[in-house]
């Protein structure tokens, strides 16, 4: 079975060495590892060194610099990929010894299995707050971790990020997801998400999940040190949140339910809960608010274009 890996990144030269040296260490390597950098032109990566470093391990490395974009990074990554696995990983994150190797073994295990993710060991998160925030998502069926893997009717999903059971789910996160190659032969990542597309792993896996089973295996353990920068100020990032959720929910919910009136309720009160999460930063309220309209400029725009 050979394996490539997709890295996309944008700025982050620390972070990418840290995640480089993890892999290094990795008890089953990798057969090509492919970089898709939009990094600025004065923060271009040292291509270089990390050349070097991937000749001393006898990895293939094939780099290309693109235009920013999470989603047509990954699309070219995939492009490039020849392994029958394909390994997607944030820049930012930081892998147990044998990450790799035990998702590999999963899908050996179960050929049926189309996709897959490991476990996100970090600590220091206060247990109340944490359980209060989940019944606070859970109410108002925001993303949570914790759950059962399913989508919530609003578009969201019930994560089994934190369980220590393997488990079957609908969704995997994107930053540490692994898909077998042929799923991309009918299926790539939306380019509507643009930037860096805040929901892409919720709309990519749910697509999957229509065609097969996807796993979560709590051995594979990684860490994820959360970079600077990526996700925009505040105000960009509710906006973002809000407009690619109305997006992915006319997209793969509400045409696929016969419950389109619970659908739409549940959405809506879904939105709902994610503005009264952001009454104490103002500027997120108001992001979050006009998430909606640009959600509807958008739609006007596709409709235009249809016509035309």
């Amino acid at each position: 079975m050979k394996i490539s890996l997709v890295m996309c990144t944008r700025n982050r030269q620390f972070e990418l060495n840290r995640f480089i040296e993890s892999l290094f260490l990795q008890t089953l390597q990798i057969d090509e590892f492919i970089l898709v950098d939009s990094s600025d032109e004065d923060k271009k990566l040292d291509m270089e060194s990390t050349n070097s470093k991937f000749l001393k391990q006898n990895m293939i490395i094939k780099y290309v610099h693109s235009l920013p974009g999470l989603t047509l990074q990954r699309n070219i990554g995939v492009k490039l990929a020849s392994g029958d696995i394909l390994f997607f990983f944030d820049d930012d994150i930081v892998l147990d010894k044998d990450y790799i190797e035990k998702i590999s073994n999963v899908f050996t295990k179960y050929p049926s299995m189309l996709g897959g993710m490991g476990f996100i060991k970090n600590e220091g998160r206060n247990r109340l707050k944490r359980n209060l925030g989940l019944l606070y998502k859970r109410f108002f069926f925001l993303s949570n971790d914790f759950g059962s893997g399913k989508f919530y009717l609003s578009g969201l999903a019930s994560n089994t990020q934190g369980l220590k059971e393997f488990s079957v789910t609908e969704v995997l996160q994107g930053g540490i997801a692994a898909y077998k190659k042929e799923v991309f032969s009918k299926n790539l990542f939306d380019e509507n998400l643009s930037k860096y597309g805040y929901l892409e792993d919720v709309d990519f896996s749910r697509r999957i999940s229509y065609e097969g089973e996807l796993f979560h295996c709590p051995d594979a353990i990684c860490l994820h040190l959360h970079g600077e920068g990526g996700r925009g100020d505040i105000f960009q990032n509710r906006k973002m949140f809000i407009r690619n959720h109305r997006y992915l929910f006319v997209k793969n919910i509400i045409g696929n339910t016969d419950q389109k009136m619970l659908a739409e309720v549940t959405h809506w009160w879904s939105i709902v809960g994610y503005i009264m999460r952001n009454v104490s930063h103002p500027m997120g309220m108001l992001g979050a608010i006009s998430g909606i309209f640009e959600y509807n400029k958008m739609k006007k725009i596709a409709n235009y274009e249809n016509r035309n």
